[in-house]
C-alpha cells in the first residue's frame, strides 16, 4: 500500500494492507489472519522486551500463590494487585506496552483467584499480552460509522470473529517463541493453515 494510502482513521498504516481485505471480502479467515499477524509481531517487537520481563517478574510472585482453595482464602489479593503495579512502574519501557502487560497480568491473578491454576503462568501472561496487543491497536479500533468499500458492520464483524480462532494460533505461537528466545527480537510468524472448509466463511466466499 502506497504511503498515505490510510483509509481507516484509528488503524495505524501497517493495519491498512488487512483492513481493506476485510472489508473487500475476497479472502479466508485464514488468509486474513495471516495478514494481520505480520504487523501485529511489528507491534510487538516495536513494544520491546520489556512487557515480556515485566511478566516473567510477575509470574515469580504469582507462583508463590497456593492452589489450595483453603489456603488462597489466606491470600491478600488486593496486596498481589498493587505489587504488579509496582513491578510496572520499576519497569523501563513503553508506558503503552507496559500497560497491556499489567492488563494481562491482573486477568491472570483474577483467574488465580477464582478459578483453576495455570500450569505455566509466564506462558499464560504471554498469550493473554500478545493478545491484547492485537485487541488494542486492531480489533477494537476497526469498529466505524462507515467501512471502506461500503461494508457493513455486521459483515465485518463476522469476519474479525471468523479470523480469530487462526488469530489465536498465531498469539500461541508468539509466546511461545517469546518463551524460547526470551525476547520478541526474532518473532517470525508462523505459516498459514488453510482450512478444507471454513464453516465461518459464508457460501459466497467460498466461492470466491
Amino acid at each position: 500500500m502506497p504511503d498515505g494510502d490510510k483509509v481507516h482513521v484509528n488503524l495505524a498504516h501497517r493495519y491498512q494492507k488487512v483492513y481493506k481485505q476485510i472489508c473487500e471480502g475476497q479472502y479466508d479467515n485464514a488468509a486474513l489472519a495471516h495478514e494481520v499477524l505480520v504487523p501485529l509481531k511489528r507491534d510487538l517487537q516495536s513494544y520491546g522486551d520489556e512487557p515480556f520481563q515485566l511478566i516473567q517478574q510477575v509470574a515469580t510472585e504469582l507462583n508463590q500463590i497456593p492452589d489450595e482453595p483453603l489456603l488462597k482464602q489466606l491470600v491478600n489479593w488486593g496486596e498481589a494487585s498493587q505489587e504488579i503495579d509496582r513491578f510496572a512502574q520499576q519497569t523501563p519501557g513503553r508506558l503503552d506496552a507496559k500497560e497491556l502487560a499489567v492488563k494481562a497480568c491482573q486477568q491472570q491473578l483474577q483467574e488465580l483467584r477464582y478459578s483453576g491454576y495455570s500450569h505455566d503462568l509466564t506462558e499464560a501472561m504471554s498469550r493473554k499480552y500478545v493478545s491484547a496487543v492485537y485487541e488494542a491497536n486492531f480489533e477494537e479500533r476497526v469498529p466505524l460509522a462507515q467501512h471502506y468499500n461500503g461494508a457493513v458492520q455486521t459483515v465485518v464483524d463476522a469476519r474479525l470473529k471468523g479470523m480469530r480462532i487462526y488469530v489465536e494460533q498465531g498469539i500461541n505461537s508468539f509466546a511461545a517463541q517469546m518463551m524460547r528466545n526470551g525476547s520478541v527480537a526474532s518473532l517470525r510468524c508462523p505459516p498459514m493453515t488453510r482450512p478444507s472448509i471454513d464453516i465461518d466463511d459464508d457460501l459466497f466466499d467460498l466461492g470466491k
